[in-house]
């Protein structure tokens, strides 16, 4: 009974892998980081050095939507500053099952201070 069980649940992929990807970056991760690691500039006298967090939220065609919003700032030009650095970069759409639908990330940007 549990051989036949097994065998069953074997021939049924989608018990065992997760059919959702997440919608993301079309640079990746990696190269996002490298850009963004560290952006260095003159921090305005009412903000600290710090990450900024960015929830964007993706269409189904991979368009970041005009709802995004700030998760986390640092002050309203160092945030305003991370929203303008995120629309330069393009975003593949989530997908569960083939279909493709609006869903939402979330994206640090640091800013560092001028040596």
């Amino acid at each position: 009974m549990l051989l036949s069980s097994c065998a069953n649940a074997q021939k049924n992929d989608s018990i065992f892998s997760d059919p959702y990807e997440k919608a993301g970056l079309k640079v990746g991760s990696e190269k996002f980081q490298s850009d963004t690691k560290n952006i260095r500039m003159q921090i305005p006298k009412d903000c600290n050095n710090g990450k900024v967090f960015i929830q964007l939220n993706i269409s189904k065609d991979g368009e970041i939507l005009h709802n995004s919003q700030v998760l986390k700032g640092l002050c309203n030009k160092l945030d305003s500053i991370a929203i303008v650095i995120l629309n330069e970069y393009e975003f593949f759409p989530a997908k569960k099952n083939g279909v493709l639908f609006e869903s939402a990330i979330v994206l640090p940007i640091y800013f560092g201070t001028e040596n």
